[in-house]
């Protein structure tokens, strides 16, 4: 929809006041413009904000990016723990038991937006947040990601966790995956904070 693209707020409540059912190509629309106000208006129109857009992604997976509406979808019932399966195709429901909410700000070096997700989350052990933060992603920076880490840490995840949770892209511990990008830094890291493959290091 044009209207949303161009946040041309009037236009959108006129059309959504034509139209039966709130579907996907609304809701990306929506995402794209990544716009509260606009998301207010569809939450009033009766969008459900747990409903997939299409091989099994919710509207939280796309946005997790944008702390500011990640939050707002957060206080208006969005359900953390729905993620696409592995393999999914365009019609595929979103699996009720993902990790992968936990690790994208982890990889963004946000441990503040980080510590509010499990307030959401019931699910905490298909995720794989340590590997995640070393991996990093969008503006995070290297300088970022050891305080991140620290910070997971302290909330006692295990520095020798495997990523079996994450199928395909398993690569080992957090330690594998510092060697793995080179980071000797992040390597160095993991072998002080108690890697059981320091012996190797």
């Amino acid at each position: 929809m044009p209207a949303i693209i161009q946040k041309q707020l009037g236009v959108i409540r006129y059309l959504l006041n034509q139209v039966e059912n709130i579907d996907a190509i609304i809701i990306m629309a929506a995402v794209k413009a990544e716009s509260i106000p606009i998301f207010e208006i569809l939450f009033e129109h009766g969008w459900d904000v747990n409903a997939p857009l299409g091989f099994g992604h919710t509207p939280l997976v796309n946005l997790l990016h944008n702390e500011q509406l990640a939050r707002w979808l957060l206080a208006h019932g969005v359900d953390p723990n729905l993620d696409p399966p592995f393999n999914a195709y365009a019609r595929s429901d979103p699996i009720t038991n993902s990790g992968n909410t936990l690790d994208v700000p982890a990889a963004m070096s946000n441990p503040a937006f980080f510590d509010l997700l499990p307030r959401h989350c019931t699910t905490l052990e298909n995720c794989a947040p340590l590997h995640s933060a070393v991996e990093g992603m969008g503006n995070s920076t290297d300088g970022g990601r050891i305080p991140m880490m620290e910070h997971l840490l302290r909330l006692s995840l295990d520095i020798n966790d495997f990523d079996e949770c994450r199928g395909g892209s398993i690569v080992g511990t957090p330690l594998h995956c510092a060697i793995r990008q080179g980071a000797v830094d992040k390597v160095r890291f993991s072998v002080r904070k108690g890697s059981g493959y320091a012996d190797e290091y």
